[in-house]
């Protein structure tokens, strides 16, 4: 994505959906900001919670009945990474 960001000047740019409970919210924040200065504000984040419990067992995420506290607390830290510095996050997860 960073190369099409760099090739084109109007395209949005999509995720698809990012499962974000088998990702660490922080990395994620980082990479997507950095994507979005070096397109000018074009990207577009889909966010799912996951639906194949095997999956989160598989990469040892939190789990998989808790998706959807997990998925509410880390879009809520990826937007404080986004819009606060520095970050505190006294979070359950």
């Amino acid at each position: 994505m960073s190369y099409l960001a760099g090739e084109t000047s109007r395209v949005r740019l999509g995720t698809s959906v990012l499962v974000i409970p088998y990702r660490n919210p922080v990395v994620t924040a980082k990479m997507l900001a950095t994507l979005d200065v070096l397109s000018g504000g074009r990207v577009i984040l889909g966010a799912g919670v996951g639906w194949f419990k095997e999956e989160f067992e598989a990469l040892h995420a939190e789990p998989f009945e808790r998706r959807g506290a997990v998925t509410d607390e880390y879009l809520q830290l990826m937007r404080a990474c986004w819009t606060q510095e520095p970050v505190e996050w006294p979070g359950a997860f």
